[in-house]
Order: C-alpha cells, then sequence, then structure tokens
C-alpha cells in the first residue's frame, strides 16, 4: 500500500509538473486584446481535480505539494494576465485568491516541507493581482497573518516551551527557502503594494 501510495504521489507531481509547463507556454499565446486566457476552458475542467488533490492526503506528499503550489502559481499567472475587465473573471480569481490564500497559511502555520513554495505562491499572487492593472484584488489579511503565525505565535510557543529561537524553529526544516520567499513578499508589497505592507504592519 505504501509502494502504491508512493508511485500515485510521484506520478501526480510529475503531472502537475507538466500542466504548469503547458499553463507558462500558454500565457506567451495570451495578447492584450483577448477577453480570456486561451487555456481557460482547461483550467475551469480542472479546478475541482486541483481542489481535490489539495484537499485530499496527498498533499502531505512533499513533491505533490510543491508541485501543486507551483501550478498555483502559474494558474494565478495565467488567470490575471487573462483579466481584461470581465467582471465575471475579476470574481474568479478573487475566489482562487481566497481559497490559496487559506492553504498558504495553513502550510506555514503547519511549517511543513513545501512552505517555500506556497509562500513563492504567495509572492506571485502580490506580484501579477496587487499591481495597478489589478486594484483591489489582494487585501492586506494574509501578509499580515502570515507575519503573526510566524513572527508572534510561533515565538510565543517555543519560548512557552523553553526551546531556542531560531529560523528553523520559525519556518521549519525549509527555513533557508522560506526566508527569502518571505522577504521576497515583503520586497514585492512594497514595489507592488506599498499600502497593502503598511495596513498590514499595523495590525502585528
Amino acid at each position: 500500500a505504501c509502494q502504491s501510495h508512493a508511485a500515485a504521489a510521484v506520478a501526480i507531481a510529475q503531472l502537475l509538473g507538466l500542466i504548469g509547463q503547458v499553463l507558462r507556454f500558454g500565457d506567451a499565446a495570451t495578447q492584450p486584446q483577448r477577453s480570456q486566457h486561451p487555456l481557460l476552458p482547461l483550467l475551469t475542467q480542472l479546478w475541482p481535480v486541483l481542489r481535490d488533490v489539495a484537499d485530499g492526503g496527498l498533499l502531505r506528499d512533499e513533491a505533490v505539494s510543491r508541485a501543486l503550489f507551483q501550478l498555483f502559481s502559474r494558474l494565478v499567472t495565467a488567470l490575471s494576465a487573462a483579466r481584461v475587465s470581465d467582471d465575471s473573471q475579476g470574481s474568479d480569481v478573487t475566489m482562487l485568491v481566497q481559497y490559496l490564500s487559506a492553504g498558504i497559511l495553513q502550510t506555514v502555520r503547519a511549517r511543513l516541507s513545501c512552505s517555500s513554495a506556497a509562500l513563492h505562491c504567495a509572492c506571485s499572487i502580490v506580484e501579477m493581482l496587487a499591481a495597478p492593472c489589478g486594484p483591489g484584488l489582494l487585501s492586506a489579511s494574509l501578509l499580515q497573518e502570515l507575519s503573526v503565525a510566524v513572527m508572534v505565535d510561533r515565538l510565543q510557543e517555543l519560548q512557552s516551551q523553553g526551546q531556542e529561537v531560531s529560523l528553523q524553529g520559525l519556518f521549519g526544516e525549509d527555513w533557508p527557502a522560506c526566508v527569502e520567499e518571505f522577504f521576497g513578499l515583503l520586497q514585492l508589497h512594497l514595489v507592488f503594494a506599498p499600502h497593502l505592507l503598511t495596513s498590514s504592519t499595523s495590525g502585528v
């Protein structure tokens, strides 16, 4: 059973990687005058499957979780590139951001081995949706909750348990990449949405 589960996880991670590559090259075919991404019909059918993978036990597999967050990052990019002035697409993107934000926060709080991939997905959200072309799609709540989860809740937990405070203790075993992505997230806020950074840090 363990071997079959491992084989299934490897196959799913590879499939997610292939889908991500298709999305990447699909972005190149997206022109400013297009009303939707050329792969949007495929993404619409694929989304329930991706949610089943994300909400299922396979997300505990490091390869699957990393591949899934990488695919989500490209999905955000694809939908954002196609969003021109269609309010219905804007609603879809907003719902996607809300769903991904919850998954990112849950992953970082649990200090899973895929936390850096989750934070990279958060960077994609900020870079693509908090830019001037997409105002209002991203609130400050994700950055604020991530900051509280890492800098406040986890710090207090370590101190209450008498453990040494370290970057590994704050972020988990993937801490070098997590630190890089976390500060990258802050930098993107400074570049694309400094007002969100101000409102998020005021609540920490």
